[in-house]
């Protein structure tokens, strides 16, 4: 009799407990499968010194940066471009451009977005210490594509980098500048 008395108590106990364990997991499921258990990386857009961006957005047509410098000389950006991809970065560190003198399309994912990823009209001046709103619709490149709604759902994150191309006025030196960029596609 007293071996089944230890037996009823661990059953119950076990019992009890099971029910709280399992109602835990269930809560834990539907909670992750609501996304707050699944938490995104948080908006970003970093480059190394000399360079900020002052505000992004991404939507399925367009990406908008308003970029600051503080180089300590006024420069004039040729291209902006942007992708998921670390392979347009050759090896030395310098960006491959589609063509460097000609209509400067910026080649995404080893793939060449003529006029989707940057377009020779983004042309600005900005001077040290100030920032400017890039002049032309922006697109960014996401596995050889153009980032859009099919690719990337409004709500997803776009994880990738943006290349600003400039010329140093003062020397007229061409150089790139290369930024880390994390957001979220916005709805257009």
């Amino acid at each position: 009799m007293k071996s089944y008395r230890k037996g009823q108590a661990a059953m119950e106990y076990l019992m009890t407990y099971g029910w709280a364990i399992l109602v835990i997991l269930v809560v834990i499921g539907v909670l992750y499968w609501m996304g707050i258990l699944n938490p995104k990386a948080p908006e970003a857009c970093t480059f190394k010194a000399g360079f900020s961006c002052a505000s992004y957005q991404l939507t399925p047509t367009t990406f908008s940066l308003k970029l600051g410098q503080a180089t300590g000389k006024s420069i004039r950006v040729t291209d902006v471009g942007c992708s998921s991809a670390d392979n347009i970065v050759a090896a030395d560190g310098t960006v491959t451009w589609a063509n460097i003198e000609g209509d400067d399309a910026l080649c995404c994912d080893g793939a060449c977005c003529t006029g989707a990823c940057d377009d020779a009209n983004n042309v600005a001046t900005i001077p040290n210490g100030e920032s400017r709103d890039m002049p032309a619709a922006l697109r960014c490149c996401k596995d050889g594509e153009v980032v859009s709604a099919s690719n990337t759902p409004v709500g997803d994150q776009f994880k990738g980098k943006v290349y600003v191309r400039y010329v140093d006025l003062p020397t007229n030196t061409v150089h790139v500048s290369i930024g880390d960029l994390v957001l979220g596609m916005e709805p257009g």
